[in-house]
């Protein structure tokens, strides 16, 4: 009876680190795609600054769209913490090292079991 607990308890020790791993990537997903969006739309925004009528508009107005697109020239970034740009690419780097280390640990595991 008491193995039978103690087997009840690690499955669902089990479940929940599942589910734990599960809702950690949705959110580093969400978060690395948006920034990459974010960095996308930044490069297109001096291009379609300066397709705009911008010539047209009073001085003030284009005094601050020449001063946008110039800013625009620069690459935004979105790191974390200084370190690391946030990007598609990283993404897809930090999914094949999780699964090389899923895939590792089911290995070794296995190996110890036998």
């Amino acid at each position: 009876m008491f193995d039978e607990s103690i087997a009840s308890v690690s499955k669902m020790m089990l479940l929940f680190k599942i589910s734990q791993g599960v809702v950690l990537f949705l959110q580093v997903s969400v978060l690395y795609f948006q920034a990459n969006n974010i960095t996308i739309e930044s490069e297109e925004l001096g291009t379609s600054i300066f397709q705009s009528d911008w010539l047209g508009q009073p001085k003030d107005i284009t005094r601050s769209l020449l001063i946008m697109m110039a800013r625009t020239r620069n690459k935004l970034r979105i790191e974390s913490f200084g370190v690391v740009i946030l990007s598609n690419n990283l993404l897809l780097k930090i999914y094949k090292a999780t699964y090389t280390f899923i895939i590792l640990n089911l290995s070794t595991s296995k190996n110890r079991s036998h």
